[in-house]
């Protein structure tokens, strides 16, 4: 154990005197979503807490800016590509703008077109040549035109079974919200088949285990994994992770293209159901201490 002294978890990690480990949410939180605002330059984090009692359950929708600040909170509901938070019968546009104001979907069609194939089939297909964005819902059809999100029900008897696929979704011709590339490496590989570029492994120390017997021959195994993580003109930081079948950890760094910088890494904790108080949730910010000091004084 003396090996492995100075190496610390996420959650109470003194970093070193260039960087430090801030908490952008802490060890209780899982985070369901974190995606990149390519036009705020923000991050998007959907996340929710993890306590004993689900009906305690607090879930949150975040801007994070780029040096791990928390600067805005708004609605959940469903995020799409284009930035719009989208929900059954209304959306907002808080991502976009800030306002959270509840936009309702426009009906376009008349009572007229509603009853009659004829004339329904001419509008939806206007609609959906003019969209620039088509989301599928149920048996439901939103059509983002000019910046406004209209709504129409396939609910005709004479639709054809094969509707959707003649007509698919359009998500991928106005794309805000970027996936980040997660930079963890597979650390069940050996070193010589891993990126070993920022992330390195140094030790396992196994503290429960189970055999697979019988019709489940799986083995399991939980404990202590000992990495480092390199930063630029820095010693690498000690990290300890508990986990239960692998590290379970997600690291993000945001391309330079796009505001970001390569020293300062995001690094997302999975919480475990097993070991609720050894394997952490989280999400945390590697940055330089000048410029988590720049962050606390605006």
């Amino acid at each position: 154990m003396i090996e492995y002294r100075n190496y610390e978890e996420l959650n109470k990690h003194p970093g070193n005197e260039k960087y430090e480990i801030a908490p952008v949410l802490d060890q209780n939180y899982k985070i369901r979503e974190t995606l990149l605002d390519s036009v705020k330059n923000q991050l998007i984090v959907n996340t929710k807490t993890t306590p004993i009692k689900e009906e305690n359950t607090e879930y949150r929708r975040l801007k994070v800016s780029l040096e791990g600040e928390i600067t805005d909170e708004g609605p959940i509901y469903t995020l799409l590509k284009d930035g719009t938070l989208w929900y059954t019968d209304h959306y907002n546009n808080w991502v976009i703008n800030g306002n959270t104001t509840k936009h309702k979907y426009i009906d376009p069609m008349t009572k007229e077109q509603k009853k009659d194939m004829d004339k329904w089939l001419p509008k939806f297909k206007e609609l959906y040549n003019e969209a620039s964005y088509v989301y599928l819902f149920s048996s439901d059809y939103f059509f983002k035109v000019n910046e406004k999100w209209y709504v129409v029900a396939d609910t005709l008897e004479e639709s054809p079974l094969n509707f959707r696929k003649l007509f698919p979704p359009k998500e991928n011709q106005d794309v805000r919200m970027i996936e980040l590339e997660d930079r963890t490496p597979d650390f069940s590989r050996g070193p010589t088949q891993r990126d070993t570029t920022l992330w390195t492994y140094h030790g396992y120390e196994e503290a429960d285990s189970e055999e697979g017997v019988g019709l489940n021959p799986i083995n399991f195994s939980a404990g202590w994994h000992y990495l480092q993580l390199k930063m630029p003109g820095s010693e690498p930081l000690k990290i300890a992770r508990y986990g239960s079948m692998g590290v379970n950890m997600h690291t993000y760094i945001i391309p330079d293209s796009l505001g970001g910088r390569e020293d300062v890494v995001y690094i997302v904790q999975e919480p475990s159901d097993l070991y609720p108080g050894r394997e952490h949730g989280g999400m945390y910010v590697v940055r330089p201490r000048e410029l988590g000091e720049e962050s606390s004084q605006k």
